[in-house]
């Protein structure tokens, strides 16, 4: 390794920008840093420009194609010194309004000192012909910008945190970026900056915020709740909540009862008593469990007149599908005739599809617009194929879009925008949390019908909630609930150890069937080494 890789830091200025990235602030530059001659730098360093002056400190690494470059982790920049880099800063257009023969007239008027003119007294960019007073005012703010934007990256490297976080943070909150941060660290855990709340609080400690603060405490409070949703809890009872909060700030007073306090006061957590408990709720999620229940009966209260033909509709459909319905299947078919939302449940091999397949051949045949969908591209797939028509995922059907001001996904489908289409039906709903519950209801007209198609014994959604779960045991939504394993299924041992399971009776571990079988491992190690055989081995090939 040469002298010049064994270096984990560089200087040197800035002689062109070979490529950048407006939207992310990924750059890639060469950078003559004198003693080891011109070298690549790439990383987040937004709004750099040739003149510029980079302090950087990083790695070396081998691109396959571009070869050997320095990838930027820390940071500082310094303003061009001279009359030299002073012009070739202005000319390369850092500055809205300011081109090459702009910026030769400015630095013949003021010389070295031209930047300095630009941010502090831009009443005197009038002395040059064609500065009108509107003029000089809107290349100062141009300029301000610009240097709020590097304070920022400034900020960002003392305190060793992510670069990329610049480009977010100014978008959201403009030259007032660093000053917001400052003020309240706790918010770079929020949306589509993703830092960790030790790492957000260990910045809040050195910016010197007490242990106790009141921002601190609710910060802690609001993360608990947060992270929770990532087990699946839409809401933490009130003491659990208070311990949790309490240990991961190693406090010993009653703040965090005095925070939640204020967060209740001022609306961003709802307190409900659910099932004996306090109950504490994210305002948005308690918001979207309101909504999705109440839209839910209000829908399960409609009747619907079924077609006066509904019994030769059946024959028909099942006539051209060359089947003739079980007594459950029947059922959930005439229900999906005269109710705007139905739940069709049953466990492997209790003829969901073949159900599901009727319910999409009845509303064809009332002429009803219907789409498919699953919360997953391969449960879309496999609903598609197995009912003949195009499957979605529900982000799709919904269509996802990137919000750039706030970092979240949003739909451009909802109460305002509505699915144009007469059904939805929905397959794997298990998986399908709240908040996507929420987002499907908000987008649907009032008159389109909702069929909700899962398995309750499947693992509930990764996200909040389990929807499917609750709704059954609700017993407010129209379900149809299949029971009878048909032959052909009965012959899977996958099919009967999973319906044995749910009726209490363990598995069959001595069954030599080719579609289970129990393998014994005595530690820890050779069962994750079995696991991983049969996974990238012994099932691809057989």
């Amino acid at each position: 390794m040469d002298e010049k890789r064994e270096q984990n830091e560089i200087t040197g200025t800035v002689t062109a920008v070979i490529f950048r990235n407006e939207e992310n602030g990924y750059t890639v530059l060469r950078l003559d840093t004198g003693t080891v001659g011109e070298v690549t730098a790439v990383g987040c360093i937004p709004g750099i420009t040739p003149g510029e002056t980079l302090e950087a400190e990083g790695r070396w690494m081998k691109h396959a194609t571009y070869g050997e470059q320095f990838k930027v982790e820390t940071l500082r920049r310094r303003m061009p010194v001279g009359e030299k880099a002073v012009f070739e800063y202005l000319s390369s257009r850092a500055i809205k309004g300011i081109g090459a023969r702009t910026a030769k007239l400015i630095v013949d008027e003021f010389g070295e000192r031209a930047l300095e003119v630009i941010e502090q007294q831009p009443e005197q960019l009038t002395r040059i012909k064609g500065f009108t007073p509107k003029r000089a005012q809107a290349v100062h703010e141009a300029f301000i910008q610009q240097a709020g934007l590097r304070l920022l990256l400034d900020f960002l490297s003392e305190y060793k945190l992510p670069l990329s976080l610049a480009m977010p943070l100014h978008r959201r909150f403009g030259n007032t970026a660093l000053d917001v941060v400052r003020e309240n660290p706790y918010l770079l855990t929020e949306g589509d900056m993703g830092v960790d709340f030790s790492v957000a609080d260990g910045l809040a400690i050195q910016l010197g915020m007490a242990g106790n603060d009141p921002q601190r405490v609710e910060a802690g409070l609001l993360f608990e709740l947060r992270h929770n949703l990532n087990n699946g809890h839409t809401f933490l009872p009130r003491r659990k909540l208070l311990a949790a909060t309490s240990q991961l700030l190693n406090l010993e007073d009653d703040s965090p009862e005095r925070a939640l306090e204020e967060l209740l006061e001022q609306g961003e957590v709802i307190q409900e008593q659910v099932a004996g408990q306090e109950a504490c709720y994210l305002l948005d999620l308690y918001a979207a469990e309101v909504y999705v229940a109440f839209r839910l009966e209000e829908m399960s209260t409609a009747e619907l007149k079924p077609p006066r033909d509904l019994d030769q509709l059946l024959n028909d459909i099942q006539r051209e599908q060359g089947i003739a319905y079980a007594p459950q299947q029947e059922q959930a078919v005439r229900l999906a005739a005269s109710r705007q939302v139905i739940l069709l449940t049953g466990g492997p091999g209790t003829g969901k599809t073949t159900s599901l397949r009727g319910v999409l051949a009845l509303f064809e045949a009332l002429g009803l617009d219907t789409a498919l969908a699953a919360p997953t591209g391969r449960a879309a797939k496999r609903l598609g194929e197995l009912c003949g028509a195009e499957g979605t995922t529900i982000h799709r059907l919904l269509e996802t879009q990137f919000d750039p001001v706030t970092g979240q996904l949003v739909f451009a489908h909802d109460q305002d925008e509505p699915l144009r289409c007469d059904a939805v039906i929905v397959d794997e709903t298990s998986m399908v949390d709240l908040p996507l519950m929420r987002a499907l209801l908000s987008a649907l007209r009032g008159d389109c019908r909702l069929v909700l198609v899962g398995d309750p014994d499947q693992l509930p959604s990764v996200g909040p909630g389990n929807l499917l779960s609750d709704l059954l045991r609700s017993g407010k939504i129209p379900a149809v609930r299949l029971t009878e394993i048909f032959r052909q299924a009965a012959e899977s041992a996958i099919v009967r150890t999973a319906h044995a399971v749910n009726h209490g009776q363990p598995p069959e571990c001595d069954n030599k069937a080719s579609d289970f079988f129990f393998l014994r491992r005595h530690d820890a190690q050779r069962t994750a080494d079995t696991i991983v055989d049969l996974v990238a081995r012994r099932l691809p090939e057989n």
